[in-house]
């Protein structure tokens, strides 16, 4: 799809992303398997299914694992207890926490409108 070749393109410049021949084949995979969950979601929102839409950002190259690692320090566990899927997260003590965070200017959440 031309259409989407572009889409993807357009997305590796604006985050800079550069990968292997090997790699880009598996973040290609997982960027658009993120694109239709979002385009999904964000069809429901439009319905009133939800409050919220979503976007594309940084980390669309990213399954929900490496993203969740990532965003913990690698401390998540992610434990399957008769199809419930539980998260028990742990500070890792040698980071240091700013007492406040603004997620807006992260770029990790949009300002509410």
């Amino acid at each position: 799809d031309v259409t989407l070749n572009q889409h993807w393109n357009l997305w590796k410049k604006t985050n800079n992303k550069n990968y292997s021949d090997v790699e880009e084949h598996i973040r290609r995979n997982i960027w658009e398997s993120n694109l239709k969950k979002v385009q999904a979601h964000n069809y429901e929102a439009d319905l009133g299914i939800h409050t919220f839409w979503l976007g594309m950002n940084q980390f669309a190259d990213l399954t929900e694992i490496e993203f969740s690692k990532m965003m913990n320090g690698d401390n998540a566990k992610i434990l399957n207890q008769k199809n419930n899927a539980q998260y028990e997260f742990t500070r890792n003590p040698n980071v240091k926490l700013p007492d406040t965070v603004d997620w807006r200017d992260k770029g990790y959440v949009n300002p509410v409108t």
